[in-house]
């Protein structure tokens, strides 16, 4: 999980570079390559790092798909409004913006698993 938000951070980096820099062509396609890494199996990870936690049924992997797939449908308008009415600039930032979402919530998840572990709260009492 945290190779795939170093990526995605990493990426937005190079797509704001790449808007100052004259080799605007080399760092997107840097930029592409690497939110294709760090994007392409954030779906399994996260479902991995939630099994760790709990057993992952039908209803968690519905609600973690239709996330994932509400995401897929909400997310493309918007930053297709933001190109088109701030400029550029904007997609580097939504980029980040959507990054340090997922990192605040996997410190969330993070946090809340340990308090878990240190309560003695074990996998079947949750069910």
């Amino acid at each position: 999980m945290v190779v795939n938000l170093v990526a995605l951070f990493v990426s937005s980096a190079l797509l704001s570079a790449a808007l100052l820099h004259r080799s605007a062509a080399v760092l997107t396609a840097l930029a592409v390559l690497v939110a294709g890494t760090g994007s392409y199996n954030m779906c399994s990870t996260v479902i991995a790092v939630v099994d760790e936690t709990v057993d992952v049924g039908a209803l968690l992997l519905m609600t973690i798909y239709s996330s994932f797939g509400l995401g897929s449908l909400l997310l493309p308008p918007l930053a297709g409004t933001l190109l088109c009415e701030t400029g550029a600039r904007s997609y580097p930032l939504t980029m980040l913006a959507l990054t340090a979402t997922a990192l605040a919530l996997f410190i969330l998840y993070s946090v809340l698993s340990r308090l878990m572990r240190a309560a003695g709260t074990s996998r079947t009492e949750l069910n």
